[in-house]
C-alpha cells in the first residue's frame, strides 16, 4: 500500500507539472494572437483611412456638377471632423476629455441631430457625456480661489510659532518629493488645534480637510520629545481636566471652554470679558457635586530643607514638582471661576506677541536686523576617554549653549554661542549677544535698528 501510494503521489505530481506547463504554452500562443490581430486591425484602420479631400471626392463622385461654394463646405465640414479625430488621439488626461467633450457640445448640434456624428470618434463615456450634458465651457473660478484660500489659511496656521515649534537642530529635517524642510512639532493634538482654528479664522473646515492640508513637515511630537517650557497657567489645563472627569463642566479642554465663553473670531475685547455679545457667558457647571471631594494635580513650588553633600549642614532649596490635592468639587470649581480672567489675558498675551513676531519677521526692513534667542539647557561634556570618578561627584563639566535665529531683510540665519558660565540673567544674555551684534553690524552698515525676542 505505500508502494502504490507513493507511486501514486509521483505520477499525481508530474501530470500537475505537465498541465501547468500546458497552461503557460497556451497562454503564450494566446496572447501572441492576440498581438498579431491587433496589429492588423490598426493597419487595416490606417490604410482605409482617407483624406478630407479624397472622402469629399468620393462623396462627390456620382454628381458631375456641384457648385464650388458646396465643395469647400463639405471639405471644411470632412477636415474638422479628421481634426477633431487627431485631437481625442492625443488627449491624454481626464481633464482635457473634460474640456474636449464641452466644445463639442451644444444645442445646436442637439437640434440639428448631429452629435451621432461625434460618436465615430469618441469614447462611448465621451459620448454620454456631451448627450447628457448641455452647459458650455466653463471654469468655477471663485471656487478654485476659495479653495486656494482655505488651503493657505491652514498651511499658514499650521506654521505659526503659537501651534508649532521648530526643531533647533540642523539634522531636524525631513524631504519629501526632493523639498528639504526642518521639521516643525505641533504645540497640541490635531483635534484642539481644528477646534482653535474654527474659532479664530471663523472659517469652517471639516477635520479631515484641516488635516489633509497639513504641511508634510509639521508633525506630532516624538515620544522622547518633553514639553519643558510649559508656564504656571497649565495648572488650569489640570483644573478643567478634573471638573470635567466628574462631569461637573461639559468642556473638555481649555480651547473648548475658551470658544465657550468668546467669540468666533476671538477679539481682545473678548479676553478682556469687555465685549458686549460675550462678557456675560458663563460656564455651565452641574451644582448638586459641589459637596464632594476630588483630586487633581497642580505645580507647587515650595521651599525644602536638605542635607548638603560639602558641608553635611541643612540649607533650604527651593523646588517645583508636581502634586495630588484632595478638594471640596466646590472651591475647585471658585478656583476655576477666579483664574478665568487672568487665564485669558495670558492667552491674549500670547497671541499678541505672536501676531507682532510674525509681523516683524514678514516686514523688516533694509535696516533693521531681529534676533529671535533662548538659553538652551546646560549640556555636560564628555571625553573621549576618562576614567570612572568623572561619572561621579562635580567632575562632568557643564556649558551653555546660547541659540537663536537671526532675519534681515535679505537672508535669515541660524547662531549658536558657548559658555562655560551658568548664568541665565539679562546680564549673561547680553554678554552672548554682544559678539553677534559686532559681528551682523559689520557685515551690514546700513542696519540702525535691532529687535531682541527672548523666549521665556
Amino acid at each position: 500500500m505505500r508502494r502504490d501510494r507513493s507511486k501514486i503521489y509521483h505520477e499525481n505530481m508530474k501530470l500537475r507539472e505537465e498541465n501547468a506547463r500546458l497552461k503557460k504554452k497556451i497562454e503564450a500562443i494566446r496572447k501572441k494572437e492576440y498581438r498579431k490581430n491587433k496589429e492588423l486591425t490598426k493597419d487595416d484602420t490606417n490604410s482605409d483611412e482617407l483624406t478630407p479631400n479624397s472622402e469629399v471626392n468620393k462623396l462627390l463622385q456620382s454628381y458631375p456638377s456641384v457648385p464650388t461654394e458646396v465643395r469647400k463646405n463639405l471639405l471644411f465640414g470632412a477636415a474638422l471632423e479628421h481634426q477633431l479625430k487627431q485631437n481625442v488621439r492625443n488627449i491624454k488626461s481626464h481633464k482635457e476629455k473634460q474640456i474636449f467633450s464641452r466644445v463639442i457640445q451644444g444645442r445646436i448640434l442637439k437640434k440639428y441631430r448631429l452629435l451621432t456624428k461625434a460618436k465615430s470618434f469618441l469614447s462611448s463615456k465621451m459620448f454620454k457625456s456631451i448627450k447628457t450634458t448641455s452647459s458650455l465651457l466653463s471654469y468655477d473660478r471663485n471656487k478654485n480661489a476659495r479653495k486656494y484660500f482655505i488651503e493657505k489659511k491652514v498651511t499658514d496656521f499650521y506654521l505659526s510659532d503659537e501651534n508649532s515649534t521648530q526643531c533647533p537642530g540642523k539634522k531636524d529635517t525631513v524631504t519629501k518629493k526632493g523639498e528639504k524642510k526642518q521639521q516643525r512639532y505641533l504645540n497640541d493634538t490635531l483635534i484642539e488645534l481644528h477646534k482653535q482654528f474654527i474659532n479664530k479664522s471663523n472659517c469652517k473646515i471639516s477635520y479631515a480637510l484641516f488635516c489633509r492640508h497639513r504641511p508634510f513637515w509639521v508633525i506630532p511630537p516624538k515620544i522622547d520629545e518633553r514639553d519643558t517650557c510649559l508656564c504656571k497657567h497649565g495648572n488650569f489645563g489640570f483644573t478643567v481636566a478634573s471638573l470635567k472627569k466628574e462631569n461637573v463642566i461639559l468642556e473638555t479642554s481649555v480651547g473648548e471652554l475658551v470658544a465657550n465663553l468668546c467669540c468666533k473670531p476671538i477679539k481682545n475685547s473678548c479676553y478682556l470679558r469687555k465685549c458686549h455679545l460675550c462678557k456675560d457667558k458663563i460656564i455651565l457647571y452641574d451644582e448638586t457635586k459641589f459637596d464632594h471631594m476630588i483630586e487633581y494635580k497642580k505645580w507647587v513650588s515650595k521651599k525644602e530643607v536638605r542635607i548638603s553633600g560639602k558641608t553635611k549642614q541643612e540649607i533650604t532649596v527651593k523646588i517645583t514638582k508636581k502634586e495630588t490635592i484632595q478638594v471640596i468639587v466646590g472651591e475647585l470649581y471658585g478656583c476655576l471661576k477666579k483664574a478665568i480672567p487672568k487665564f485669558l489675558v495670558h492667552l491674549m498675551n500670547i497671541s499678541h506677541q505672536f501676531k507682532i513676531f510674525s509681523k516683524l519677521k514678514n516686514e523688516v526692513s533694509e535696516n533693521e536686523i531681529i534676533l529671535h534667542i533662548d538659553c538652551s539647557e546646560n549640556y555636560c561634556c564628555k571625553y573621549s576617554k576618562e576614567v570612572q570618578a568623572v561619572h561621579f561627584g562635580a567632575s562632568r563639566q557643564q556649558i551653555t549653549l546660547h541659540t537663536g535665529m537671526m532675519y534681515t531683510a535679505r537672508k535669515q540665519e541660524s547662531f549658536c554661542t558657548l559658555s562655560n558660565s551658568l548664568r541665565h540673567d539679562p546680564q549673561a544674555v547680553m554678554a552672548h549677544i554682544m559678539p553677534l551684534l559686532k559681528k551682523y553690524l559689520n557685515e551690514n552698515r546700513s542696519i540702525d535698528r535691532y529687535f531682541t525676542f527672548l523666549v521665556r
